[in-house]
């Protein structure tokens, strides 16, 4: 069983690694909706709207609070990640690297993405390059197919 916690109140409990992405990508669909009144459509296309909000953590957030941008780019990573999913097919995977879960979507043609790992380095700012460009770049031939 997996347990989410991120822009949640008390942790859920998932059976799968899937259902547990499925349901932090809604939290940030829910998130935006309410903040802007965007309903956003998992397409690669909606991903753009997640950058004010990312922005947003970057200034408060930044790399002052490791922990909490943690938690926040694996929610916004997930509605990313489905985005991903529904476009290219595919899976979340759940491994350990250097004592932290990596979550990464596998694609059937064997592609790897790891969006909550973009999203974090956006929120802490080690990358400035914002999400939807980073998609289109490191999926952008692949879903530009699909």
């Amino acid at each position: 069983m997996l347990v989410a916690t991120a822009c949640s109140k008390s942790p859920k409990t998932f059976g799968s690694i899937n259902e547990k992405m499925q349901h932090q990508a809604g939290v940030v669909a829910e998130k935006i909706k309410a903040d802007s009144g965007l309903v956003l459509n998992y397409s690669i296309g909606s991903i753009k709207y997640l950058e004010t909000p990312l922005n947003n953590l970057a200034g408060t957030i930044g790399k002052t609070d490791p922990a909490k941008a943690s938690l926040e780019a694996e929610t916004f990573g997930a509605y990313v990640g489905e985005c991903l999913r529904k476009k290219l097919g595919g899976e979340w995977a759940e491994e350990q690297a250097e004592g932290k879960f990596v979550y990464r979507v596998k694609t059937p043609s064997g592609m790897a993405f790891t969006p909550a790992t973009w999203c974090y380095e956006r929120i802490t700012g080690t990358e400035k390059q914002n999400i939807y460009k980073k998609v289109l770049a490191e999926a952008g031939a692949a879903s530009a197919g699909k």
